[in-house]
């Protein structure tokens, strides 16, 4: 099992259909009447982008845990917790 030809898919569409939603949302909020809906695929688009780097570590660190590679497993896990402090934090 190849760790980058699993990864490199799920980083790609989520790069993908975040730039996709943007630029849906950029369209709808400068053309359409109800800007509000342009907003929330922005936002939407947003969510993705930020999203997407936090499943490329979980899906390292299941495959790495599949692999029984220990060092690999922690330090994604760790890094995986890092990112998730980081979320939960600057939410509050």
């Amino acid at each position: 099992m190849d760790v980058e030809r699993i990864l490199s898919p799920i980083t790609r569409f989520g790069v993908y259909s975040s730039a996709l939603l943007l630029s849906l949302g950029l369209s709808m909020k400068f053309t359409a009447p109800s800007w509000r809906l342009g907003d929330v695929v922005i936002q939407l688009g947003f969510i993705t982008l930020i999203s997407t780097p936090i499943m490329a570590v979980a899906s390292l660190a299941i495959l790495s845990a599949i692999k029984r590679d220990v060092k690999l497993t922690i330090t994604s896990a760790l890094v995986l917790l890092i990112l998730l402090l980081g979320i939960a934090l600057g939410a509050i």
